[in-house]
C-alpha cells in the first residue's frame, strides 16, 4: 500500500505543478484591464482546480499510508476527477492546441485505476469477515 501512497504523492506534486503554472501564466500580465481579466479567467480557474485536486490527492495519499477504510474509494474518486479534468481540457481546447499534459494526466490516471483495482488492493480495504460476524451475534 505504500507504493500507492507514493504514486498518489507523485500525482499530487504533478497536479500542483500544473496548477501553479496555470496561475503564474495569469499573473505575468502587467496591464490589467477588464479584457485581460476575462481572457485570463480560464487559466486562473484551471489553475485553482488543479491545486484543489492536488490537495485532495495529498490527503488521500496520507490516508493510504494510514490504511484508512475509505482510502481506496477516495483514491478512485481522485482518479475519476483527474480523468474528468483531463478530458475537459482535451475537448475544450481548439484542435491541434491541446495541452500536452492532458495526455500524461489521462495515462497516469488510467494506470492508477488499473493498479487500484488489481487483486489485493481492494481486498485490503474490505471489512474483515470476523467483524461482520460479531455484529450479527448481538
Amino acid at each position: 500500500m505504500t507504493v500507492l501512497g507514493l504514486l498518489l504523492l507523485v500525482q499530487a506534486a504533478g497536479l500542483f505543478t500544473i496548477g501553479t503554472v496555470n496561475l503564474l501564466r495569469t499573473s505575468l500580465r502587467l496591464g490589467i484591464t477588464p479584457e485581460t481579466v476575462m481572457d485570463e479567467l480560464p487559466n486562473a480557474a484551471r489553475g485553482s482546480l488543479f491545486i484543489a485536486l492536488a490537495l485532495l490527492a495529498l490527503l488521500v495519499s496520507s490516508s493510504f499510508f494510514r490504511l484508512r477504510p475509505t482510502a481506496w474509494l477516495s483514491a478512485l474518486l481522485v482518479q475519476g476527477l483527474t480523468l474528468f479534468f483531463a478530458l475537459s481540457l482535451y475537448l475544450r481546447d481548439r484542435p491541434g492546441g491541446h495541452p500536452h499534459y492532458a495526455y500524461v494526466m489521462m495515462l497516469y490516471a488510467l494506470f492508477m485505476v488499473i493498479y487500484l483495482n488489481y487483486g489485493d488492493v481492494p481486498a485490503a480495504f474490505r471489512p474483515k469477515p470476523e467483524f461482520l460476524d460479531r455484529g450479527q451475534d448481538r
